[in-house]
């Protein structure tokens, strides 16, 4: 049987990044969206946009990817869309970074759960969320830094029991 060869698929564009940028504090990454996201073609200062990093296990960046445009005051993405990028390239961590246009950097409660969700469905798949990060008018709100108790231990640990908890609800012997 001949083997078929099939042309390459792109499922999405991600930007492969070369250079030396190690983004391991939330300065950096504020760095980072001025140096390479505020200049983009895409980018629009007055709607809100989610981007992706991928970093490598040194907190080198390996790709970024636009995740989503929204509009003056809201933005919707899910966490597979963030992750999508690190599995597509192999990445060992991975961050979010968006702006709030208002220029107050201060998270919503979407934010806050959204946050919460990425890092479980990172847990899942073995991709460490460094962090999240609103950049406002020179100022940014990065929440491993503000609310570490999303990241910590106790949390993951809570994730746990409940999957427990629900498996156990739903086991044959408990129906």
């Amino acid at each position: 049987m001949n083997a078929v060869e099939y042309p390459e698929i792109q499922f999405l564009s991600v930007r492969r990044f070369k250079g030396a940028f190690f983004l391991d504090a939330p300065d950096v990454m504020t760095l980072f969206w001025i140096k390479h996201v505020e200049c983009a073609d895409w980018f629009c200062p007055d709607k809100e946009c989610v981007i992706s990093i991928v970093l490598d296990t040194l907190f080198q960046v390996k790709a970024f990817h636009l995740v989503a445009i929204g509009s003056l005051n809201q933005v919707v993405f899910e966490p597979r869309e963030i992750l999508r990028p690190a599995v597509a390239v192999s990445g060992a961590k991975c961050l979010v970074l968006h702006n709030h246009p208002s220029g107050d950097a201060s998270p919503s409660d979407d934010d806050v759960l959204i946050t919460w969700r990425l890092i479980r469905a990172g847990e899942i798949l073995g991709i460490q969320i460094v962090d999240h990060v609103i950049i406002g008018d020179n100022s940014h709100y990065s929440f491993r830094e503000r609310r570490p108790d999303l990241f910590g231990f106790s949390s993951q640990r809570d994730a746990c029991l409940e999957e427990k908890n629900c498996s156990r609800s739903l086991s044959p012997l408990n129906i």
